[in-house]
């Protein structure tokens, strides 16, 4: 499956910008419209194109390197935070992932004087140290909302548990007077692949890929995949500008979800959703460790 149902097939979200290369030669295959406007690339893009000549040779090689240490299979993502480019000014927050026989390289520009690793890595220290004082599941449910909301700043955070009936809220974490999803509105499969996903504005029409020749790259793995219209529309009708999306996992089995909703549009720079997903892992532990017919 290439995107979300009813989304559009070869189409990126457009706060970042994406490269598909071949994964043996590294070279080009398609590229996103927005490319040279997020990176200032000022040279021709066409397929063929190597990526060292688009992103330098020395920006290639530590993407190789987080790819091989991220090692699994596509779902697990390299990373690397503050990537410089030898086309651009500021630094980029990068992904790279090989899936269905396409490399796949996704770029946002950095947040400029944003958290250093040392200080996100400080804030989930004392998260999960936070947590660990908890073992009633109520007061679970409701720590792990309020410090989410505290560590990205959304208006209104939510945990909830799928069940036959659909999501059933256990606790919620808002701003005074922020506005919230009904539980039916719950983006908890807005989104089907990565663990975290992030759409920074619902409004924001897709970017192209190109050219667009044969058919589109699968993005079931990347970051920035578009989101199916219909959950978007439902969202912007409920006052939600941007959303963020993280799965909880017991085990194997999907437990629930973490959604974090903002009435304006709103980014999360990478080293703070890496976190994000960290406490998301350490929480279904929590769940798993409290038992007590919490699945």
């Amino acid at each position: 499956m290439a995107e979300d149902a009813g989304g559009p097939a070869g189409a990126i979200l457009p706060h970042g910008a994406m490269l598909v290369c071949d994964p043996v030669s590294l070279e080009l295959r398609c590229v996103s419209q927005n490319f040279r406007g997020i990176t200032r690339f000022g040279g021709d893009l066409f397929p063929g194109l190597a990526l060292a000549d688009i992103l330098g040779a020395a920006a290639v090689h530590d993407l190789r390197n987080a790819a091989a240490r991220a090692g699994g299979g596509p779902e697990r993502q390299g990373m690397i935070a503050g990537l410089r480019l030898p086309c651009a000014m500021g630094a980029f927050d990068a992904a790279i992932h090989t899936h269905a026989g396409a490399m796949i390289v996704e770029l946002e520009p950095a947040e400029p004087g944003g958290q250093s690793a040392e200080q996100t890595l400080d804030l989930l220290r004392h998260m999960v140290l936070r947590l660990a004082q908890v073992s009633d599941p109520a007061r679970l449910f409701t720590m792990a909302a309020r410090l989410m909301q505290a560590m990205l700043g959304f208006d209104r955070v939510t945990v909830s548990r799928f069940a036959a009936e659909g999501p059933e809220v256990l606790a919620s974490a808002q701003l005074s007077g922020a506005a919230g999803p009904s539980a039916a509105g719950l983006p908890g499969a807005v989104c089907p692949g990565p663990p975290l996903r992030l759409i920074p504005d619902t409004g924001a029409a897709p970017v192209r890929l190109e050219p667009a020749q044969g058919p589109p790259p699968d993005l079931a793995h990347a970051w920035l995949r578009v989101a199916a219209p219909g959950p978007l529309a439902d969202l912007r009708a409920q006052g939600i500008g941007a959303v963020l999306t993280l799965a909880v996992m017991c085990g194997n089995e999907p437990w629930g979800t973490i959604a974090c909703h903002n009435a304006a549009p709103k980014t999360v720079p990478l080293a703070l959703r890496i976190a994000a997903e960290l406490f998301g892992q350490y929480f279904a532990l929590q769940i798993a460790a409290a038992g007590r017919g919490l699945r």
